[in-house]
């Protein structure tokens, strides 16, 4: 694996902080797949190049080659505090032992998946308009005044935005059960997809060029990560429906979106 690789995500997360432990946690309580591990890596955002994602699943695979040691790869990246975190094994059994995850991190990551989407950014807040949409979202309808009540100090009053990480923060776990539970399982890939095309209809989007500057050689074939840039640029989905056609379409074998399937769902000027 090349030193500039291994500086560039170094300088990514010096300039971005992502929460990585957080990430990898929620994601690995099953132990991490090496398509988890892909996965994580395109959500946290990483600046990698197609191929990249999967070298880095395979130099840090563990001897059984079903799951990836993702703290070794944390601490390739200079994280020195993750030492005290790696697995050991009980003298004399041949069971690793994992620390305890911090499971309030584990709800309040699932909570911010909501918020991300519309945080372009990553400035940690957002306009008090679109923090309610985000709510509606999640199946939590109510006026923007009412909004307003609900974030309390959270509220910024000289911009009229929210500070969603504090207000995530402050939330009684009560809360956050509550609000994370609104939804528990998501439209379908039927009835997501449906409201996509419903979406594109009523605006009469054109979207395929949206994709096709991302395929500089037409192969109807882009990375993940490009996959759901668009994905962002064009319609208000939330990162977990993001995820889910991310799923639908990623070609295993290739590690790549086919999104030419994608767009003939949605867009009925294409057919392919």
């Amino acid at each position: 694996m090349s030193e500039e690789l291994q500086s560039r995500l170094q300088q990514f997360i010096k300039a971005r902080n992502p929460e990585l432990r957080t990430a990898f946690t929620d994601y690995s309580l099953k132990g991490l797949t090496k398509s988890r591990f892909m996965r994580v890596l395109s959500i946290v955002g990483f600046p990698l190049l197609p191929g990249e994602p999967e070298e880095l699943a395979d130099m840090f695979m563990l001897e059984n080659e079903r799951f990836v040691n993702w703290r070794r790869f944390i601490i390739w990246l200079g994280d020195v505090e993750e030492e005290d975190t790696i697995p050991t094994k009980k003298k004399g059994a041949t069971i690793t032992v994992y620390p305890e995850p911090n499971i309030q991190n584990l709800r309040n990551l699932r909570l911010k998946e909501h918020f991300l989407p519309f945080d372009r950014h990553n400035h940690g807040r957002l306009p008090l308009a679109t923090f309610t949409r985000v709510l509606g979202q999640m199946n939590v309808n109510m006026e923007t005044d009412k909004a307003k009540e609900l974030v309390g100090e959270a509220y910024i009053a000289e911009t009229d935005e929210v500070d969603w990480r504090m207000f995530i923060a402050n939330l009684p776990q009560e809360t956050v059960d509550n609000l994370k539970d609104t939804n528990p399982i998501g439209p379908s890939d039927d009835e997501l997809l449906r409201k996509i095309k419903d979406y594109v209809d009523q605006r009469g989007l054109i979207i395929k060029p949206i994709f096709d500057d991302f395929d500089a050689q037409n192969r109807g074939r882009i990375t993940e990560d490009q996959f759901q840039r668009c994905l962002k640029m064009l319609f208000p989905l939330n990162s977990n429906q993001i995820n889910q056609l991310c799923t639908i379409y990623l070609h295993e074998e290739e590690g790549l979106i086919r999104y030419l399937p994608f767009i003939s769902e949605v867009d009925p000027l294409y057919k392919f």
